[in-house]
């Protein structure tokens, strides 16, 4: 069976274990201090080298507020979910930071196939992801099938939230071991220390206070209990249920450290087009990556992808 045909869930849901949901990660952002000037900045960030009204693209998992709406797109974006748009407005109609009304008609129904195979083969000038691909269980084998149904030079456009500003903080990062474990075991669905860790180690953070010093990680309220971690990691041995969790840790320096893991053992198919670290007040950094022609030797990748990384690192130390 495809390696995304039984997790691709987990790009997608939106953690139902009693903690802050993606859409609560990020109404924080806009609830941060001038969201609406931040706003503005964020969208042409995400989108510094995508151009909607030219470009067919995909955007994944975008609810009720696209970044690219079809408006803006003259109709040449397509939206992914794991779900349809009813079956969404049902799960989250009593979810007050989702405006019901706002979510998107899906277009691809990301769950039986391989996204190439969803799409009939068509190619496609980006993908946008926000707030995704912390849920991915594995991430390399998530990215190289997004590589798979982008153009060559194609652009990934990346929202992620940064670990130090969220309920992740307490969080170990993911390490270079854990998503090279995850790509050879072709992992759908997260296991059980993933589950016991988000339930008991997510906490209530002020973002705010984190940015300014103030945060004393010994004193955080969790929103779960060791006692429930044990029970949602247990349950997940006996069902084929999929549990939605923050599979995937980052920092944004981490982030790019991982990107290079990947590159030098030829698992990454792009180079970093674009960074953003995370901004003052804020909860996340934003990556545009860009993907290599697919007659390019591994040598002449690798050249391509280390300039890249060298720049982006040069790009946190100007922050």
């Amino acid at each position: 069976m495809n390696r995304i045909n039984r997790f691709a869930e987990s790009f997608f849901q939106r953690l139902p274990l009693h903690i802050s949901s993606k859409e609560r990660l990020k109404a924080l952002f806009w609830r941060s201090t001038s969201c609406a000037k931040q706003g503005m900045d964020r969208k042409a960030r995400l989108l510094s080298h995508i151009s909607p009204t030219e470009q067919d693209g995909l955007e994944i998992g975008p609810l009720s507020y696209p970044t690219v709406t079809k408006d803006e797109s003259n109709s040449r974006i397509r939206y992914v979910d794991f779900a349809t748009a009813e079956m969404l407005r049902e799960k989250y109609r009593d979810d007050p930071n989702v405006c019901v009304g706002d979510i998107v008609e899906t277009d691809y129904l990301w769950g039986k196939s391989s996204l190439p195979e969803l799409v009939n083969g068509q190619q496609f000038d980006y993908v946008i992801a926000s707030h995704v691909i912390e849920h991915v269980p594995d991430m390399l084998g998530w990215m190289r099938e997004i590589a798979d149904v982008l153009k060559d030079n194609g652009i990934l456009s990346l929202a992620i939230p940064d670990k130090r500003y969220t309920f992740d903080v307490l969080r170990e990062l993911t390490s270079p071991g854990t998503l090279v474990e995850a790509y050879l075991l072709k992992k759908r669905r997260p296991g059980p220390r993933e589950i016991f860790d988000h339930v008991s180690l997510a906490a209530k953070v002020d973002a705010k206070a984190a940015w300014r010093k103030r945060l004393d990680k010994r004193k955080l309220e969790h929103h779960g209990t060791i006692v429930t971690a044990l029970e949602h990691a247990q349950a997940n041995l006996s069902t084929e249920d999929y549990c939605d969790v923050h599979v995937n840790i980052f920092t944004s320096a981490s982030f790019i450290d991982l990107l290079e893991t990947a590159s030098r053992l030829g698992l990454f198919d792009f180079l970093i087009e674009d960074f953003f670290d995370t901004a003052f007040d804020t909860v996340e950094f934003l990556v545009s990556l860009k993907r290599l022609p697919r007659n390019e030797g591994q040598e002449q990748r690798l050249e391509k992808q280390i300039s890249s990384l060298t720049w982006a690192r040069n790009q946190l130390l100007k922050a």
